[in-house]
């Protein structure tokens, strides 16, 4: 990500660059004139500063950390790219030589900036909203992936035939259990998990009379986990 960056920079750095050369060598070699008035700055500031909002944006995605977070702040990076394209217009325009009154230009200039802030605050904020939901979305599923986790270690250190025939359904049966958690399903996963901890060590003990009878209160607990988990969406 940081090399991803660095390469980013210095397209970035050439852009500016490339749209410097245009404003000032341009109008007095076609125009034969420099249009600097107020409005010229005006516009050319406003441009500048997008183009410096779009790096630290770009920033933001590339040194997110992770791609998951790389992902979140995808829309922000589409909102700065848009914004800087749009005031690029709308300035340049401004800029060029054309007759247009300097408080048009400004106004014009400033409802595009300010369409762009609004724009980028939203995708900052609807990004960070999607992380959040992603987060309790995987604390919710923890339960269930943790114990799926579990349950296919111990099958693949079963041996016995006759043991696996034990564990496979109920391996299975946590596999396929609905992800979602809920504070009000905190006693029978509880329970499921002190069962499967007990359950376990007959297993590993190769106690097969004792994991089959706890094999079947695990089934029926995690049967009941299930059809709360059905009334309770």
């Amino acid at each position: 990500m940081k090399k991803s960056f660095g390469l980013y920079a210095l397209g970035w750095l050439a852009a500016l660059g490339l749209f410097n050369v245009i404003t000032f060598v341009t109008p007095a070699e076609i125009a034969g004139e420099s249009k600097f008035d107020t409005l010229f700055w005006v516009a050319y500031a406003l441009i500048t500063l997008l183009f410096v909002g779009q790096l630290v944006c770009s920033y933001f995605v590339f040194r997110a950390g992770s791609l998951q977070k790389t992902f979140y702040n995808i829309s922000l990076f589409k909102v700065s790219v848009t914004s800087l394209i749009s005031m690029l217009i709308v300035g340049g325009i401004c800029m060029c030589v054309i007759p247009i009154p300097e408080w048009v230009g400004m106004i014009a200039c400033s409802i595009v900036l300010t369409v762009n802030i609004i724009a980028a605050a939203k995708a900052t904020v609807a990004g960070g909203a999607v992380s959040e939901i992603d987060q309790k979305i995987k604390e919710k599923t923890l339960f269930v992936k943790m114990l799926t986790a579990d349950a296919q270690t111990l099958l693949a250190g079963v041996e016995d035939e006759e043991m696996r025939n034990v564990v496979k359904p109920v391996y299975e049966a946590i596999r396929y259990s609905d992800p979602m958690s809920n504070a009000a399903l905190g006693t029978v996963e509880n329970r499921i998990a002190t069962q499967f901890c007990a359950f376990s060590a007959e297993v590993k003990a190769n106690q097969l009379e004792n994991a089959q009878a706890l094999a079947k209160e695990l089934l029926a607990g995690i049967d009941e986990r299930n059809a709360k988990c059905k009334i309770l969406k």
